[in-house]
Formats: C-alpha cells, structure tokens, sequence
C-alpha cells in the first residue's frame, strides 16, 4: 500500500458512493486492493462495525478497481490508524428488552440502488448489524425503507429466536424506523396504503406477519 502515516477523522469522504472515471489500477494494486478489502471486511463484522459502511462499498468494486476506489480504502486505513486505541464494548441493561434501528440511503448508488442499514441493541452498543447495497432499484424512499425494513428483519428473528434458546423470552421488541410514510403502512396496514404501494404488497405482508 501507498503512504497511509496520515489518520483520518472519519473511515469514508462525503463522496464514498460516487464512481467517476478514474484510471484502472495495475493488475499488482488490483490484487492487493481485493485482498485488503477482504481482510477488512473480516474485521468490520467481528471487532470494527464503525467501517462497515465504507468497506462495504469497496467490496462492490473489487472486480474492476480504480485509483480513486484506492484512495478510498486508503482512507479507511488512514481512519483505522488513528483509532486504533479505541475501545469499544457492548452490553445489556435488560435482556429481555431489544431494540432495533433500520435506516436507507436512497439511491446513492451508480446504479440508483438504495443502501440498508441496520443494529440491534440491548441498552449498550449494538450487535447483528446489517450494512448492505439493496439487491432491487425502489421507485421512492418509501418503498426503499420497506425493503430495507424487510430484509433486516430475518436478524431480529433470529436474534429473538436464539435468544429464546437460552431461556430468556423478550418482553419488549421494539424496531425504530425515520420514514413517515413506510411507518403508517407497517402500522395502519391497508389503511395507508393504495394502487401507488400495490407493488410493496409481497414485503408489506411479510413485515406484517412477523409483527
């Protein structure tokens, strides 16, 4: 890798989801780029969940790397560098008690597809977190929420269904959720919804069973 003595206040620029054109890199940095966004996407699941965002979006670009995706996972590397003496712990208050956060960021994509996010926690730091590209394009942030909510879920169930394993059934279930109009569709059910949501309808039932 390049110089990367610097460390960097954040692991991504604001233009992480950008793609200009930008010279290929040789087939040596091409390697190197796969391999080190391999080994961080290894620590972003088990110990560094501050880098996922960023890393998973250089694993979108592993098949054809550019100089600017280089300067991104430099950055990340650059952020890890001055955090290395971080600490970071996670915990209960209650067990039985679990919330969850789901968020999207709405076609910021080069192919206009959304990107999810996702946590759990039980009152101190978070666990089953979920940072994906979403595998479909969505029509408005709306029906991109839906879809975000639908595919985190399968971690709440298993979450609660491990949990339960263990002994311990969950009082309290919360998921908390930022878009408006996506909430009164889970919540009012067809209520709030017309022919402009028929085509959420598959997601919507299947949030809604789970309920």
């Amino acid at each position: 890798m390049d110089d990367i003595t610097r460390d960097a206040a954040t692991p991504a620029r604001p233009d992480l989801f950008d793609v200009s054109e930008s010279e290929a890199l040789d087939t040596g940095r091409a390697v190197n780029f796969h391999s080190v966004t391999g080994l961080l996407l290894f620590i972003s699941r088990r110990c560094r969940l501050d880098i996922q965002t960023a890393v998973r979006f250089l694993t979108t670009r592993v098949s054809c790397p550019t100089v600017e995706d280089w300067s991104k996972l430099q950055r990340v590397l650059q952020y890890l560098r001055g955090t290395m003496d971080f600490s970071f712990f996670i915990g209960a208050h209650n067990i039985r008690k679990m919330k969850s956060w789901v968020d999207e960021s709405y076609v910021v994509h080069l192919d206009n597809k959304s990107h999810t996010e996702g946590c759990i926690s039980f009152g101190w730091g978070v666990s089953a977190t979920k940072c994906q590209k979403e595998k479909l394009n969505t029509m408005s942030s709306t029906e991109g929420e839906i879809v975000g909510v639908s595919d985190f879920m399968p971690n709440m169930i298993w979450v609660s269904m491990f949990l339960q394993a263990q002994g311990f059934t969950l009082d309290e279930n919360i998921l908390f959720q930022d878009n408006e109009s996506a909430m009164k569709i889970v919540l009012n059910e067809k209520r709030s919804c017309s022919a402009k949501t028929k085509h959420m309808n598959h997601r919507y039932f299947w949030i809604n069973g789970r309920k």
